[in-house]
């Protein structure tokens, strides 16, 4: 009788456990036949997220291209010069017979100051490497004759240094002021370098005759209204060297010594 019961008990065992493995396989089949709950797929600058069959697209934002600069802009205050200025051309230093006097000046006793207020530039490239600009400018010159007693005055409707009104008279000068319109063309080859070729239209404002000691100042008349230059220069980060040449003399015609101002010094862009 305990063969027959143990027999049964096995072939059970055998049966039920068969089924029990069926079953197993199954839910396996069933589960490995089902769609995964996430799916994440990736590409370039996004990544896609599949929750339950439904697309979550995240994007980096695209990089906005930098606008184009304008091929035309306006400048302003973003040019000076500073420097000296010397008279040249002049035949035996510009001597006057009748006075004894020379117009000869000390070069680095004088000073040059210019400025440009406005400016139009037009850039003849994308990268704004090749400028050509039209401005504004303002310049004074101060002149410091190389003998101080000296004081320019009018004799016989010329311009020639003489004698001051009183006697024992020191740091002898005449200033002369202008504005003009300065045509440039600027080249930069490499980063923040900038070569200036420029050509000068200037207009004389004033002529002053100075005398410091005793304090002497006498307005004048004779300095050439239109006057023409040429110049060039060359700067780093903004700060550089320049130098003009004015071709057109200093004076009118038969009212000075025939002269031609020489400046040169530090220009600053800003």
């Amino acid at each position: 009788m305990k063969k027959i019961i143990s027999a049964f008990v096995l072939a059970a065992s055998v049966v039920f456990g068969a089924a029990a493995q069926d079953e197993a396989a199954a839910v396996a089949d069933s589960l490995a036949s089902q769609e995964p709950l996430m799916v994440i797929r990736g590409a370039e600058n996004s990544m896609v997220i599949q929750v339950c069959g439904v697309d979550i697209s995240l994007q980096a934002p695209a990089e906005k291209p930098e606008p184009a600069k304008p091929r035309r802009y306006m400048t302003a205050f973003n040019r000076m010069e500073f420097g000296f200025t010397a008279l040249t051309g002049m035949a035996n230093s510009g001597f006057v017979p009748a006075t004894g006097r020379s117009m000869s000046t000390e070069t680095f006793s004088t000073f040059h100051f210019g400025m440009q207020m406005l400016g139009v530039n037009f850039a003849l490239n994308e990268k704004r490497t090749i400028v050509f600009e039209a401005g504004f400018m303002f310049s004074i010159d101060n002149y410091r004759f190389s003998d101080g007693s000296a004081m320019l005055r009018r004799v016989d409707g010329m311009l020639v240094p003489t004698d001051a009104y009183e006697p024992g008279t020191r740091n002898g000068k005449f200033v002369t002021t202008s504005v003009g319109i300065p045509l440039r063309m600027s080249f930069r080859p490499a980063d923040h370098l900038r070569f200036t070729l420029t050509a000068y239209s200037d207009f004389g404002t004033g002529l002053t005759s100075v005398v410091r000691s005793p304090h002497i100042k006498q307005e004048l008349s004779g300095l050439r209204a239109y006057q023409f230059g040429v110049g060039a220069g060359i700067s780093y980060y903004g700060v550089g060297l320049f130098v003009r040449y004015n071709v057109s003399p200093l004076f009118k015609h038969g009212h000075g010594v025939e002269c031609h101002p020489l400046s040169f010094g530090l220009s600053l862009f800003m």
